[in-house]
């Protein structure tokens, strides 16, 4: 029996040898197929692959012309559609007005600060009517 058994295990270590050598053989042969594969495309297959990289290339224009405009392109996840986002580093034109607008109000009320505060401290009739006249002006700038 033990004699059998060691006959088995050579058996068998000749077959995983064969069947080594055999995939090795085949992988290196595979890599001569997908070569040949890709030589011999099919003429749909190539004038495909010119549509897809002048798509690509479109695409980049377009995307390059909604940045801009002050927008991005972003992926929405597990989908191949795509929506806008505001732009990192170019804002369109509305959002740009509207932070200068802001910037003016801004830099009216800091005005305002120092303004009343001379007011306030030199005194006299017009410090008696400092918070009318301050609500005034506020409701003049904030609206």
């Amino acid at each position: 029996m033990e004699e059998k058994r060691k006959l088995e295990k050579v058996l068998l270590d000749d077959i995983d040898s064969a069947i080594s050598s055999y995939k090795s053989r085949r992988g290196d042969a595979r890599e001569k197929v997908e070569e040949t594969a890709l030589a011999k495309a099919p003429a749909i297959a190539k004038a495909l692959l010119l549509k897809f990289n002048k798509a690509r290339t479109e695409a980049a224009e377009l995307d390059k012309r909604i940045e801009q405009m002050g927008f991005r392109t972003v992926s929405e996840y597990g989908t191949k559609n795509f929506h806008l986002a505001l732009s990192y580093s170019n804002k369109p034109t509305l959002l740009k007005d509207y932070d200068a607008e802001t910037a003016r109000v801004e830099k009216s009320l800091a005005g305002l600060k120092r303004s009343y505060t001379l007011k306030l401290f030199a005194g006299g009739e017009e410090a008696k009517e400092l918070f009318a006249s301050l609500a005034r002006e506020l409701a003049g700038i904030i609206g």
